[in-house]
């Protein structure tokens, strides 16, 4: 039998702006600061009628997007080699009990140092594997 104190968890609140449809996470202790700051406004603004959200510190409702790792995944290059695009659905694997964290779509598309698709016959190598020689690619998402 496993035993509620014998667990550990984290508490993260998921906020969503619904003013730009931006999603944030708050630990539980952001949470909390932002809560003392939402009465401080109430409170403030109880006295005068009036909100001032010149000071970017003191405003609860603005948060700087932050990164979130959703997960990983991994795309053969080989057949950049060959000069061959190789459009891909990439199953992203977070790190939490191998849970996918969703899938992305990735192109990588060679092209020509001006970004021409079109690429002659002559540049493609005799020997893909030839070092030396630059490689222009379009990364498409």
């Amino acid at each position: 039998m496993l035993l509620l104190k014998e667990c550990s968890f984290d508490l993260i609140i998921q906020v969503i702006n619904e003013e730009d449809g931006a999603s944030y996470m708050w630990t539980e202790d952001k949470f909390t600061d932002r809560l003392y700051l939402m009465k401080d406004l109430h409170n403030i603004f109880a006295q005068t009628g009036e909100l001032n959200f010149n000071d970017r510190e003191k405003d609860p409702f603005l948060d700087e997007n932050e990164r979130i790792f959703i997960g990983m995944g991994f795309y053969m290059l080989k057949g950049l080699a060959y000069m061959f695009d190789n459009p891909c659905e990439i199953t992203l694997v977070g790190n939490l009990n191998e849970q996918t964290g969703g899938k992305l779509l990735v192109n990588l598309v060679p092209t020509d140092a001006t970004g021409n698709r079109e690429i002659p016959n002559e540049m493609n190598p005799d020997d893909p594997m030839e070092t030396g020689n630059l490689l222009d690619f379009i990364l498409e998402l």
